[in-house]
């Protein structure tokens, strides 16, 4: 028995399906395909903030990041931060990373921060709820991202963060095989398209920053009372026409929005998901006070639609649990904007319910600068 699995095994055919395979995963590891990856896949927008912090640090020599989701990267105008605060020596770059879990943001911090010793402060943008939506699963983005940072060390950071793991989520983050699969996918179905992506951004101008956001589309077209307003109307059985500040792609995404916010726990107090994410967040925080960097949370704006699920006893839980991340370090810098684009109807400034466009974005980062009083 043993004889005849290893004659199959030994065969020549399999030996060089395995010498491909093993050849492929080496030129996927030495980062050969990034430049390739679907824009703005997960794989790509990791890449593309990383790769632009780094090869921006001489000429920039930020002494300020920014770190978040999609919340920063949408809601912050670097251009703006950075020609404002110039005279006053602050100079910004990002960090902030579309749909990042705080472990995904660890492995950031554990591979990026010592690039940049001239830091001394991190700006990290918050958003209300996510304590309450903590997850113990690894989400496809996640594993994604994770490969692309950290594929080494990844398995280790699963573990130290919690995650009820597989075997397959052990391999995705480790094998860049697994981990591009759908991308290759995409790429064989759509060879085209990717190649007028590549060609187009080649062409692109160089600038110090990543991304500024210029949409100009907002939810104030579409008059929601609440969620389940917005489930209703504009959900697959809704009848709302789009307005002309809109288009079918908008609309998704505030549909989208509205059906993420409303599964928010209504929770005032403390969770099982609420600690778990304060214990993850203490370990990102140990990076960064470890070099002695400050830490400022800064509370985003958000649609005022979600205003009535975030209450005084959510801020309370939000003091406490970061108070315990910053382990005493540091005392608490915490500055709440959550109502600086208006406390009754902001939706000239939201592109969705969450995320702001390209109005709101320049009043959030005006408001930031005011804030942050340099």
């Amino acid at each position: 028995m043993l004889k005849a699995l290893k004659d199959f095994f030994f065969q020549r055919d399999w030996a060089i399906i395995f010498s491909v395979l093993i050849g492929l995963e080496l030129i996927l590891q030495l980062g050969f395909y990034k430049p390739f990856l679907k824009k703005n896949s997960y794989a790509a927008n990791i890449n593309l903030v990383t790769s632009k912090a780094i090869e921006t640090k001489e000429s920039l020599n930020p002494n300020v990041l920014v770190l978040g989701t999609s919340i920063a990267f949408e809601g912050i105008s670097l251009p703006i931060l950075n020609e404002t605060l110039a005279r006053k020596g602050i100079r910004v770059q990002t960090l902030a990373v579309r749909a990042s879990e705080l472990v995904v943001q660890h492995a950031i911090l554990q591979k990026y921060l010592a690039e940049f010793p001239n830091v001394k402060q991190i700006v990290h943008i918050m958003e209300p709820g996510m304590p309450w939506v903590d997850r113990d699963t690894l989400t496809d983005p996640t594993l994604v991202m994770l490969s692309e940072v950290s594929p080494w060390q990844s398995n280790q950071f699963i573990y130290d963060f919690e995650y009820k793991s597989k075997v397959t989520d052990l391999l995705s983050v480790s094998l860049k095989t697994i981990s591009y699969r759908k991308d290759f996918a995409d790429f064989l179905l759509n060879t085209s398209d990717r190649i007028k992506y590549l060609s187009k951004r080649s062409k692109e101008e160089k600038t110090s920053w990543v991304h500024d956001n210029d949409t100009i589309e907002s939810i104030e077209g579409y008059h929601l009372k609440d969620l389940q307003d917005c489930l209703d109307r504009l959900g697959p059985n809704g009848q709302t026409s789009i307005p002309s500040d809109s288009n079918p792609d908008h609309k998704r995404m505030v549909y989208e929005t509205c059906l993420v916010s409303i599964g928010v726990p209504k929770e005032s107090q403390s969770t099982t998901e609420s600690d778990r994410y304060f214990r993850r967040l203490k370990k990102n925080y140990k990076l960064v006070l470890d070099k002695g960097i400050r830490i400022t949370n800064i509370m985003a704006p958000y649609s005022s639609l979600l205003f009535i699920y975030n209450d005084s006893n959510k801020m309370k839980v939000w003091e406490e649990g970061l108070k315990y991340a910053l382990d005493g370090r540091q005392k608490l810098d915490l500055i709440d904007l959550q109502k600086s684009l208006g406390s009754i109807d902001n939706g000239t400034y939201c592109y969705d319910l969450i995320h702001l466009n390209a109005k709101g974005k320049e009043i959030f980062t005006q408001k930031l600068i005011e804030a942050l009083n340099y």
